[in-house]
C-alpha cells in the first residue's frame, strides 16, 4: 500500500511540474503529452483510492468499476483540455471551417452515447458517455488561425512554429522547432491567400517552405 501511495505521490508530483511547465510558457512540451500523464495520474490515483478503501473495509477492489470511473475522469479530462485550447486561442483572426472528420466524430460520439444508455450499470454508463463526451468534444470544434496560434483538435502557439507548407491547394503542414510532428489541416481553397497572408505577417516570409 505505501509503494502504490508513493509511486502516485511521484506521478502527481511530476504531472503538476510538467503541465506548470506547459501552460506557463506553451513550448516545449505537447499538449497530447500532458494529457496522456494526466490520464495516467488519474488513473493511478483511483487505483490507489479504491485499494485503500477496500482495505479499510476488509473486502475486495472491484477493479471493473475502478477503471470504469478512472476513465471516466480522464476523458472528461482531455475534453476539458480541448475546450482550454480554444479559450487559450483568443481572438479568431481566420476561420477555416469545422473540424476533420466532424460526421464520423459526430457518429462515434452517438453511438456512444446510445450504448451508455443501453448499460444496466451505472460504472458503464458514465463510462460510454464520458468517452463520448470526449468524440462530441473534438466535434464541435473549429479550424482556426488565431492570435495565440492555429487551432484544430489542440493549439499550436505561435513560438513553436518553425515554418510551414502549403501543399496542393488545400493542405497546410506545419513544421515545428521542437518535434519532428507536423500537424497539417485543410484550407478551403477560397482562403488560401488570406491564409497565407496571415502566417506570413506572424511566422515572416522567410518561414514558408513552399
Amino acid at each position: 500500500m505505501m509503494l502504490i501511495l508513493g509511486v502516485v505521490l511521484v506521478l502527481l508530483a511530476a504531472g503538476a511540474a510538467l503541465a506548470r511547465r506547459y501552460m506557463r510558457r506553451r513550448t516545449g512540451i505537447r499538449r497530447v503529452w500532458c494529457d496522456v500523464l494526466t490520464c495516467v495520474i488519474v488513473l493511478a490515483v483511483m487505483a490507489a483510492l479504491a485499494a485503500l478503501a477496500a482495505a479499510l473495509q476488509g473486502s475486495e477492489v472491484s477493479w471493473h468499476r475502478t477503471l470504469n470511473w478512472s476513465c471516466c475522469a480522464a476523458w472528461l479530462g482531455v475534453a476539458g483540455g480541448t475546450f482550454f485550447a480554444r479559450r487559450a486561442a483568443g481572438k479568431a483572426l481566420l476561420d477555416l471551417g469545422p473540424a476533420r472528420s466532424r460526421a464520423l466524430l459526430l457518429t462515434a460520439g452517438g453511438l456512444l452515447l446510445v450504448a451508455g444508455v443501453l448499460q444496466d450499470d451505472w460504472s458503464d454508463r458514465a463510462f460510454f458517455f464520458c468517452f463520448a463526451a470526449w468524440f462530441l468534444a473534438a466535434a464541435t470544434g473549429r479550424r482556426r488561425i488565431c492570435e495565440a496560434g492555429i487551432l484544430d483538435f489542440s493549439l499550436v502557439p505561435w513560438p513553436r512554429i518553425a515554418g510551414y507548407v502549403i501543399e496542393g491547394d488545400a493542405v497546410l503542414r506545419l513544421k515545428l522547432k521542437d518535434s519532428t510532428w507536423k500537424p497539417k489541416l485543410s484550407v478551403p481553397a477560397e482562403r488560401r491567400e488570406e491564409c497565407v497572408k496571415l502566417l506570413e505577417d506572424r511566422l515572416g516570409a522567410g518561414a514558408a517552405k513552399a
